[in-house]
């Protein structure tokens, strides 16, 4: 089994290390079904073990700092990631960063994530001051032609931008990024403080193959870490193009979309409930997908997803299973 290597990431004058494998860890709720497999201790002790990142979730940051004291991990052994959420009405970002880290009950944060612009891209390229790369570079690439914002919005998300530079460099985080941020984006961020994210977490799998967004990336030295491997619900996992190419290659479904991950992106952020999915996802770095393998799952970008196996389509969003109440089960029994 191969060991996961690490990406090197700019952080201000000297490079970081992370992971290229990470682990999305969720929140724990009272009716969400993620945990209910296995423990999330278990998969986090086994995370760390295996060279994986964690990456925390807004609302995780309990699970991951009980797990990392429970497994006894030493500080510093585990590469971390936050997405630091700020909005209008809520804490800035330093307050959010901050809490967050009380939270995880680590004083350094390894990698900083900024949501992507939550006004439209038009804002954001009207926004960036001309003859910057979002004039030069980005074109058409995921235009958005709704109306622009209140200007006060595209400088609040800049500054944010300029609060975690700010965190870096007083040593609180050792590298920042962004988190879904389109081409106009980055580009607005690099034309405002001369200075690119690390890293853009995106969605990115054979249905979204994002080839433009991953040209963008590579132009401008950023790294590409693919969000949701499977698509959203795990829909990859019952597309019969998938299923033909494990089967030639004698690999699971989950590997082999994986296998191409590596292949489009610099790191990957996949899910796991149990400790062997994790072995089941460092695997795939051993898989080596031919041309025409490559080819066919290739061919996938701009699909819609399969069928499940019921036939019917397999639902974007899964709601979790909520225990009836002691009224209702009364109901539902048979009367004598």
């Amino acid at each position: 089994m191969s060991r996961v290597e690490a990406l090197m990431l700019p952080a201000g004058g000297h490079c970081v290390p992370m992971p290229a494998l990470g682990l999305r860890v969720p929140p724990r709720t009272p009716h969400s079904l993620r945990w209910r497999a296995g423990s999330p201790e278990a998969v986090v002790a086994r995370a760390v073990g295996l060279g994986l990142g964690l990456d925390v979730a807004a609302g995780a940051e309990d699970v991951v700092a009980g797990a990392l004291a429970a497994s006894r991990t030493d500080e510093g052994s585990a590469f971390v990631t936050v997405t630091v959420t700020a909005g209008p009405a809520g804490p800035g970002p330093r307050e959010a960063f901050l809490e967050a880290g009380r939270r995880l009950r680590h004083p350094v944060v390894d990698l900083a994530l900024l949501p992507g612009a939550p006004f439209g891209a038009a804002a954001a390229a009207a926004a960036a001051p001309r003859g910057g790369p979002s004039q030069a570079d980005v074109g058409d690439l995921d235009f958005d032609p709704s109306p622009a914002p209140d200007p006060r919005q595209v400088h609040a998300w800049v500054d944010a931008w300029r609060e975690l530079l700010a965190l870096r460099d007083e040593g609180r985080i050792r590298v920042v990024g962004t988190a879904g941020a389109e081409a106009v984006d980055l580009a607005l961020l690099m034309d405002s403080t001369g200075e690119a994210p690390a890293v853009n977490q995106i969605e990115l799998h054979p249905y979204r193959a994002r080839r433009d967004l991953r040209g963008f990336h590579a132009q401008h030295g950023i790294a590409t870490a693919a969000l949701r491997p499977l698509a959203t619900g795990a829909v990859l996992l019952h597309e019969p193009t998938v299923h033909r190419v494990a089967l030639a290659m004698g690999a699971s479904p989950a590997q082999v979309v994986l296998a191409w991950q590596w292949l489009h992106g610099d790191a990957v952020v996949s899910t796991a409930t149990r400790p062997r999915q994790l072995l089941d996802q460092v695997a795939s770095l051993d898989l080596r997908l031919s041309p025409e393998h490559v080819a066919l799952l290739d061919g996938l970008d701009g699909g819609t997803p399969a069928p499940g196996p019921t036939g019917r389509p397999v639902p974007r969003r899964r709601r979790a299973l909520r225990r009836p109440s002691a009224a209702l089960r009364r109901f539902m029994s048979p009367r004598r």
